[in-house]
């Protein structure tokens, strides 16, 4: 449920569905799959499934009471760019930031490269005949379509290791959005970050990148992190500020 988050970098988290498919090495120790095993343990009804996707309907209007500016990291138990996700339920989600202004939603995803075909899907979903549809629809429309990035969007990807941020750094960097970050969180290896290829073509992504995240794997079973990999990340970021 939407509460004051003990994630030092959002206010809120918003979780309108839970659960997940691994995809990387970074999911081994996945902190919200013990979460929810745990919370299934103590008989939490909305943790019946555990870690299997869950849609939770009760859950959809809770940005709209949010009044005052804060920031929203967006389902921080799932990824809001599942494939296991229904189109609907994605079309909600892109329907409550057009909604919420005054909030900035943060959403962070290991799938970047699903951006582009799972929104343009979401497009031919909308109502048109309702208010929230027309504002929705103007809305998404600017931003897969023109590349407007929509104000109150932080969009982010997790790049666990080097070969994750070659992979998933230039899907990030096609994305409109008002801010893009790098989670490199839980960090398994270390990471150059001062240029990276796709193709033919060199990036120098810390031009478009405005936030790094970092740290280790959690949990009794986490593997060790070095100090290296995060001093590295720190000497560039700093060296690139």
């Amino acid at each position: 449920m939407g509460a004051n988050s003990k994630i030092e970098w959002t206010h809120h988290t918003f979780n309108p569905w839970w659960g997940c498919v691994k995809v990387s090495d970074g999911c081994k120790h996945c902190y919200a799959e013990r979460m929810a095993e745990r919370l299934q343990a103590m008989g939490q009804e909305n943790y019946r499934n555990g870690f299997a996707l869950t849609l939770q309907p009760q859950m959809l209007e809770l940005p709209l009471r949010w009044k005052t500016p804060q920031t929203i990291f967006v389902n921080s138990m799932s990824d809001w760019l599942d494939d296991e996700v229904p189109l609907e339920w994605l079309a909600f989600l892109l329907e409550t930031l057009a909604m919420c202004p005054n909030v900035d939603f943060q959403l962070l995803t290991k799938r970047p490269e699903k951006w582009k075909p799972r929104v343009n899907l979401v497009s031919g979903l909308y109502d048109l005949q309702t208010e929230a549809g027309r504002k929705a629809w103007a809305y998404s429309a600017e931003w897969y379509v023109a590349g407007k990035a929509p104000d109150n969007l932080w969009i982010g990807t997790t790049v666990e290791d080097h070969k994750a941020a070659d992979t998933r750094i230039p899907h990030l960097l096609e994305i409109p959005a008002k801010v893009r970050f790098l989670s490199c969180e839980p960090l398994v290896g270390p990471i150059d970050i001062s240029h990276l290829r796709q193709g033919d073509n060199q990036w120098f992504p810390l031009q478009h990148l405005h936030w790094v995240i970092a740290g280790g794997e959690s949990g009794g079973a986490a593997d060790p992190m070095h100090p290296d990999w995060l001093r590295s990340l720190r000497h560039l970021t700093a060296r690139e500020v």
